[in-house]
């Protein structure tokens, strides 16, 4: 799927933490003007957009994972984006997957949730961070204190994409 074109007339919603509350993601969307009341996106005119989720969109954390596969659903159709957060992270993490030990307390893992990711990572919209210009978005951001030899948006989002690389 071909994202739309970021230029000067487009706005850009973003988004955080939805932690699999679909209704919450539905209604921020609409009153954003991304979607009309039936749920169809706006793909013209004033309201045309790029949509980022800055991560957490699904929540793992309990048995009923119905709210996150439904929100993880939406990247490709209401969402452009989707950049890592540790919700997500346990998913691509090949620590994750060798010891089964959680990235974050309360974990619970699900094969649909693993599905819906496996989609999004396949479509290159799931993403440790995004970078425009010079400037990175990501769900946790940079330290620079704790990475020195690093001093620009660029080097950073490289370096995040390399790490996840060789995590899996």
């Amino acid at each position: 799927m071909d994202l739309p074109r970021w230029d000067a007339k487009m706005r850009t919603v973003v988004i955080s933490d939805v932690h699999g509350n679909f209704e919450a993601l539905e209604e921020c969307l609409f009153n954003a003007k991304v979607i009309n009341a039936s749920g169809a996106r706006f793909t013209d005119g004033e309201n045309r957009c790029k949509v980022i989720s800055l991560g957490d969109l699904a929540n793992c954390v309990k048995e009923d994972e119905s709210g996150d596969i439904a929100c993880l659903r939406k990247v490709g159709d209401w969402i452009d984006i989707l950049l890592m957060g540790n919700h997500e992270h346990p998913y691509v993490s090949r620590t994750r997957i060798s010891s089964y030990i959680p990235v974050f307390n309360g974990f619970h893992y699900s094969a649909y949730v693993a599905e819906e990711l496996n989609r999004i990572e396949e479509m290159g919209s799931l993403r440790p961070a995004y970078l425009r210009g010079d400037l990175l978005i990501s769900h946790a951001g940079w330290d620079r204190d704790m990475h020195p030899f690093i001093s620009t948006a660029q080097e950073a989002s490289q370096a995040l994409t390399e790490a996840l690389r060789d995590e899996g």
